[in-house]
């Protein structure tokens, strides 16, 4: 392949690479975490499919036991975002 081809590949892959991240810039952590988790879960699931278990159930079992793993790592106000103060305001001034 002559060098000024390759130069012109280059650059097209990294304008279109650059254009993908624009366009995807809010959700590229999410993407990125996907990937992340789907690499550690693979090796898991291939043991399970050596195990001769049904490639179905191995991923139902890999995915479960991620999910419960990370459910018992969550703090127990995990997802509130209101301050403390605010909340106990806010629940002052509902009627009983």
């Amino acid at each position: 392949m002559p060098p000024q081809r390759r130069h012109v590949l280059t650059a097209t892959a990294l304008l279109l690479f650059a254009i993908a991240g624009l366009v995807l810039h809010k959700v590229l952590g999410t993407v990125f975490l996907a990937i992340t988790v789907a690499y550690l879960l693979v090796p898991a699931q291939r043991v399970l499919l050596e195990r001769d278990v049904h490639e179905w159930w191995a991923a139902v079992a890999v995915t479960t036991g991620a999910t419960r793993s990370d459910a018992r790592r969550a703090p127990p106000d995990f997802g509130r975002d209101v301050p403390a103060d605010r909340s106990a305001r806010a629940r002052s001034r509902v009627p009983h």
